[in-house]
């Protein structure tokens, strides 16, 4: 099998959904190596999955294989046996909305924008703020 592309170099226009996924894969093993003789590590959800599972998850990615880079990483991770952080809210669409008013009405309408032209909004008939 082919190494993976650096990071830098792959992203979901130019690779296969499986070429993404080693790319980001391989950074976090590179990680898991040079934290290995650290005596607690502690991971934020959002720098693990956010970015990689939004971009697919916008893109329409098959869950699978989203669900596939998701073990990926724990695997990836887990000699470290590290503390994964999660922080959610208890209303997210009120923090979503709070945050857009603070930005101005320019970044919401933008927002919107963008979402509108994702596959995964499209194919679901999806527009707005709803």
């Amino acid at each position: 099998m082919p190494s993976a592309p650096p990071l830098g170099l792959v992203t979901w226009q130019e690779a296969t959904w499986e070429q993404f996924a080693d790319a980001h894969v391989a950074r976090w093993r590179d990680f898991a190596r040079a934290a290995a003789d650290t005596p607690e590590v502690i991971v934020a959800e959002s720098f693990l999955l956010q970015r990689p599972v939004f971009t697919m998850l916008r893109r329409d990615a098959d869950p699978a294989a989203i669900e596939a880079l998701v073990n990926r990483f724990a695997d990836a991770v887990a000699p470290l046996e590290p503390t994964l952080v999660y922080l959610s809210h208890p209303d997210p669409e009120a923090s979503w909305r709070a945050v857009m008013a603070k930005r101005g009405g320019g970044e919401l309408a933008a927002a919107v924008q963008r979402s509108e032209d994702w596959p995964f909004t499209r194919s679901r008939g999806l527009a707005g703020l709803g």
